[in-house]
């Protein structure tokens, strides 16, 4: 994608940047775990896929005391990794189950810390995500006869939000968080080639969309590490891409979609 170089180095340079601070007063936590449940493709009128990703989780937060008033001092790295499968449907082609599926996500954020009460915590935060997906039917056939092939998605998006993190007690706590995507660019490549071998891959480009995403985490700590149990909502609404210029697929566009992630994730915090 031509956008991506850009932002990897934008967010190396946000990683580093935390390093300019030597005499502060850091605090470093991570989560890790497992997350899992329902997923939903859609393109209004022409197809779906149904089913359900699995995978595991990471978190890492680095937070840096005595920072000036107006500069971030949180910063975060999140990843999700799933795989699964999907069922299918569509008007025209027929329907097809287990559809392989695999999604990967990361992201680099950054915010400011306030103490909104002895037991609340605030973070509004942005940064830069990056979301991978890839849909895998190659040599399958649906009931209509109609040939599968390998499908791979990309997004660029700006996650624009809010964490808050709330202490019953000593032990027992509540991490939220609730966020608007800012879609920067997408792209979709379609390996036409396994239908037919004289068939070119087409590309598509998608600038137009948006995301949202909340999740909820019930924590508790330990002597030793700390645990978490939880459920996440993330949402995207995608518009209808370029249309394709050359070739035999001239005319081609993917269509505006939506996708529907809904689970549970359950996980360690140290």
């Amino acid at each position: 994608m031509k956008h991506l170089q850009h932002y990897l180095l934008l967010s190396m340079a946000m990683i580093a940047y935390p390093g300019v601070n030597a005499h502060a007063q850091n605090t470093h936590s991570f989560k890790l775990g497992f997350e899992g449940g329902y997923y939903d493709y859609r393109e209004s009128g022409l197809m779906e896929n149904v089913g359900g990703l699995y995978g595991g989780f990471g978190e890492y937060k680095l937070h840096i005391g005595e920072m000036s008033s107006f500069l971030p001092d949180t910063f975060m790295l999140e990843s999700n990794i799933k795989g699964g499968s999907a069922d299918y449907s569509s008007n025209g082609t027929g329907s097809l189950d287990g559809v392989g599926h695999f999604l990967g996500e990361g992201r680099v954020l950054m915010g400011k810390q306030f103490q909104a009460s002895n037991s609340i915590k605030l973070i509004p935060f942005l940064g830069f995500g990056y979301r991978y997906l890839n849909t895998e039917n190659t040599g399958k056939l649906t009931t209509t006869g109609h040939r599968g092939y390998e499908r791979e998605s990309n997004y660029l998006y700006i996650p624009i939000g809010l964490k808050m993190n709330t202490e019953f007690n000593q032990d027992w706590g509540l991490d939220v968080a609730a966020e608007y995507d800012v879609f920067v660019d997408g792209e979709q490549k379609s390996h036409f080639n396994a239908v037919r071998s004289d068939y070119p891959d087409a590309v598509n480009q998608q600038s137009k969309g948006y995301g949202v995403r909340a999740s909820i985490d019930l924590t508790k700590k330990t002597d030793s590490v700390g645990f978490l149990v939880g459920t996440y909502i993330r949402w995207w609404d995608i518009g209808k891409s370029n249309v394709e210029q050359n070739g035999i697929f001239r005319g081609g566009y993917e269509p505006k979609n939506q996708t529907l992630e809904a689970g549970i994730r359950a996980g360690i915090t140290f």
